[in-house]
């Protein structure tokens, strides 16, 4: 249910905005794909946009589904929406075995190349040159260089993130997001409404994030018994480094991220390469040989 919104005019008269349905799903999906700041208001972070339609290929290679949006935040966590109205019936079902069939098979087969390549496709497509676009979105401690093998690194150990997107989302669907969220550690399941509302000659657009797993605490640092020094240890011997940012995307708070990387950052561990030991960088901790 949408919240009451008010137009206040100068005559200090409070007209009041009407929930207003989308024309359809495509002024929806065309709505959020030219503004991800609605993204950056709700989620937080910076978001540029990889594709519309974006193809999930099969075993055989062939881009066999396509994903209404896909997007990469500034940690590179590849993010497939999918976006439905209220009146579409798929919205209660169908739509969560789309998101698993794509998903399953993005991260089985999508690569960081492929990616890049369809990102920088779409940004000459709308008439902009990549590399600025890439140079405005990252910082300056954030290179290119850094944020691809963020990419290939989140690929590799299925950091994903899932978006449903609707102008209303059911319950029945909600709880099926709050349930995968808490199961698909290290990938989130997110839901999110986005609604038009009108008044006289004027409209406004909200959107706001549904569901427990839009509470800071929906992952617990001991979820199904996996504690942050485990976490830390799974992601050195996964991908070699782990950064508190990582983290704190993962659910982890950081005073939990902090006690755990004081305990471990002096033992050695014997990773898949032989006996490492956590050292500090310059942007994140990361485990080196000794």
């Amino acid at each position: 249910m949408s919240k009451p919104t008010f137009l206040y005019q100068r005559d200090q008269d409070l007209v009041p905005f009407a929930l207003e349905p989308f024309a359809s799903e495509d002024v929806l999906q065309r709505l959020l794909a030219d503004h991800p700041e609605i993204l950056e208001q709700v989620l937080g972070g910076r978001w540029v946009l990889v594709a519309r339609e974006m193809g999930v290929p099969d075993d055989t290679g062939v881009l066999r589904w396509s994903v209404d949006h896909v997007f990469l935040d500034e940690t590179g966590i590849p993010t497939l929406v999918e976006v439905k109205r209220r009146e579409d019936s798929r919205i209660h079902r169908e739509v969560v075995g789309q998101m698993l069939e794509y998903l399953a098979n993005a991260a089985a087969f999508w690569t960081d190349d492929f990616l890049k390549q369809t990102w920088e496709h779409t940004s000459q497509v709308n008439g902009l040159d990549p590399a600025a676009v890439l140079a405005e979105f990252l910082t300056e401690e954030n290179t290119p260089e850094k944020f691809w093998n963020r990419v290939t690194k989140n690929i590799a150990i299925g950091r994903f993130r899932c978006l449903f997107v609707a102008d209303h989302l059911p319950r029945e669907l909600v709880r099926i997001i709050d349930f995968l969220h808490g199961q698909m550690h290290p990938t989130e399941v997110m839901g999110l409404e986005i609604q038009l509302h009108r008044a006289e000659d004027h409209q406004v657009v909200t959107a706001i994030r549904v569901g427990k797993s839009a509470s800071p605490v929906a992952r617990t640092p001991t979820r199904n018994g996996v504690g942050a020094k485990q976490w830390i240890r799974e992601q050195i011997a996964t991908v070699g480094s782990m950064r508190l940012e990582d983290g704190l995307a993962a659910g982890y708070t950081e005073g939990t991220l902090k006690t755990a990387i004081t305990d471990l950052k002096n033992l050695k561990y014997c990773g898949p390469e032989g006996v490492l030991v956590l050292v500090r960088g310059e942007d994140g901790y990361y485990c080196s040989s000794v």
